[in-house]
């Protein structure tokens, strides 16, 4: 709609009261929303000299009733003609008085292939997580030999990281607003270089125990961001996230086999892989990121806003004044208000029951299998393997088998909860069962690497879910508080099942796992009985 078409004057003169970035009034520029097939630039309106367009259009929002004060789409619009080249676009973000460009693609790596090369540096990013998760616990009889430190000494370096993860949450939407997701991957791989590379120098052990502190930072910022990336793709998004996650189960098998190789001479070394990963994962990251500036981030963020509110009024009409899916956080983005969210503790409940029994299969199965089984260490190792094995497989098949069997990731998961159930139940009923007959011992590692697979898929779907239902302004907080929030559960629960062993013997055990998954099902049964918004309704 044109200046000229405009039935209300009086809404035009309150508008050009804000101050102007560009140089032309604001009363001669267009006041019409921003779609795809047009391009706009987002210019800040001053935050004291405000109007209630619902008193007089439908089409300009300069303030949100809903909050009670100017939310962050409180905008003008002005057209700028867009320059392209292939797949991309470019536009212009007024950042204060200063204009940046922003370029612009698909999420499809059909249409723009640099989401090749953003889907392949994750995976190679996401290598380091697993060699990270692993090298610790691989290493522990040669660092308590090199340090003359105790295993409870070592156990410090968990500390360091879980602090380190849970800093990047308070930081993260702070951290994509300065410098975008290029920021991230970059600022992340530089940590990694530098911490890692310290590591394989064998510092002072406080110095080790330190250097995790900061991995852990960077491996929360760049987790979390990977997982809202992969979660807003637009076709594939589940065989893509099983891959990458899948890249992690791989790494995570493999450590424990290399870190067999080395002594307590040479045990450093081990740490020669990650550096290597970190540095060919970064060089690809500033090529495959390069266009994801912070810029971009707001500049996105505030579209999704506005054309969230186009929506709005086409379904609720003049005068509505809220909606579901904003109203879910009232307007509030501070870290204090999104915890208590339904839709955050549901999410931190899920990954902490989720991280938290893969731990407890990793901490204490295989000291079970030796103590109350008598099975022999070579042989058992197998069926840890077998556990290991079926989550990394899961990874790879179960993204495929989610897009063409299941109608949406929802029903999937709850599909593969009952695989899990199911094979950690008849591992349950297999422990009254002597594995002096080896048929047993094959059946309890059929169920437990079925019980791997199961949840291979469970942590890569929520994920989806999740970007489907979190409006686009909220996702990288809300994605960073969940998963550093949830992340505990893999202290906590094999905490709790050692607790129990101490106190009842290990034969306990398989009970506490059948525990702690249907601990797991139950929270994704309460999704859609917790969840009420319009998109929460299309995704259940």
């Amino acid at each position: 709609m044109s200046h000229d078409d405009r039935p209300h004057n009086d809404l035009i003169e309150a508008h050009s009261q804000a101050p102007t970035l560009v140089g032309t009034p604001v009363s001669e520029k267009s006041l019409s929303f921003m779609d795809d097939s047009d391009a706009r630039v987002l210019v800040p309106v001053d935050s004291t000299q405000k109007v209630n367009a619902f008193e007089h259009t439908r089409e300009v929002y300069a303030e949100d009733d809903r909050v009670g004060s100017p939310v962050p789409l409180d905008v003008d619009i002005i057209d700028v003609p867009y320059s392209s080249n292939e797949c991309y676009t470019t536009d212009y973000y007024l950042d204060g008085e200063t204009p940046r460009q922003v370029v612009l693609y698909p999420l499809d790596y059909e249409k723009c292939k640099l989401i090749y090369l953003q889907v392949v540096s994750c995976v190679v990013m996401f290598t380091i997580f697993g060699m990270n998760d692993q090298t610790t616990g691989s290493l522990m009889p040669l660092l308590t030999k090199h340090y003359q430190v105790s295993e409870l000494s070592v156990s410090y370096i968990f500390i360091m990281q879980v602090l380190g993860y849970t800093i990047s949450a308070l930081v993260n939407g702070k951290v994509h607003k300065m410098v975008g997701r290029r920021g991230v991957f970059l600022g992340s791989g530089a940590l990694f270089i530098v911490f890692i590379g310290i590591l394989s120098l064998k510092p002072y052990f406080p110095i080790y125990c330190f250097c995790f502190f900061p991995i852990g930072l960077g491996i929360g910022l760049m987790d979390s961001t990977a997982n809202v990336l992969f979660g807003n793709f637009v076709k594939s998004k589940n065989e893509i996230m099983g891959i990458v996650h899948g890249t992690y189960g791989v790494a995570s098998i493999v450590t424990p086999l290399v870190a067999t190789h080395y002594d307590e001479t040479n045990w450093n070394k081990i740490f020669y892989l990650p550096l290597a990963a970190s540095i060919i994962g970064t060089l690809m990251s500033f090529v495959a990121f390069r266009h994801e500036s912070g810029a971009k981030y707001n500049y996105l963020v505030e579209k999704s806003s506005l054309q969230n509110l186009q929506t709005d009024l086409g379904e609720t009409g003049v005068g509505s004044t809220t909606t579901e899916d904003d109203d879910m956080f009232n307007g509030n983005d501070s870290i204090s208000n999104l915890i208590r969210q339904p839709i955050i503790i549901l999410y931190a409940s899920y990954v902490f029951f989720y991280q938290g029994t893969q731990a407890a299969v990793g901490t204490w199965l295989f000291t079970y299998l030796l103590k109350v089984k008598d099975g022999a260490p070579k042989q058992m190792s197998w069926i840890i393997s077998g556990f290991w094995g079926g989550l990394t497989l899961g990874r790879f098949a179960l993204g495929p088998i989610t897009s063409r069997c299941f109608k949406n990731e929802y029903t999937a998961n709850k599909a593969y909860g009952v695989v899990s159930i199911l094979s950690f139940c008849g591992m349950f009923l297999l422990s009254f069962f002597p594995f002096t007959y080896k048929f047993f011992a094959i059946i309890f590692a059929i169920f437990t690497g079925g019980a791997g697979f199961g949840l291979a898929a469970l942590f890569p779907n929520v994920n989806v879910v999740m970007m489907e239902i979190l409006p686009e302004k909220y996702q990288v907080e809300s994605v960073g508080i969940s998963i550093s929030l949830g992340i505990s559960g893999t202290a906590v629960i094999p905490w709790v099942c050692g607790l129990f062993v101490h106190h009842l013997g290990y034969s306990i055990l398989p009970f506490l796992y059948v525990v702690s998954i249907l601990g797991l099902q139950g929270i994704w049964l309460l999704y859609p009985k917790m969840i009420k918004t319009s998109k929460a309704k299309e995704v259940f």
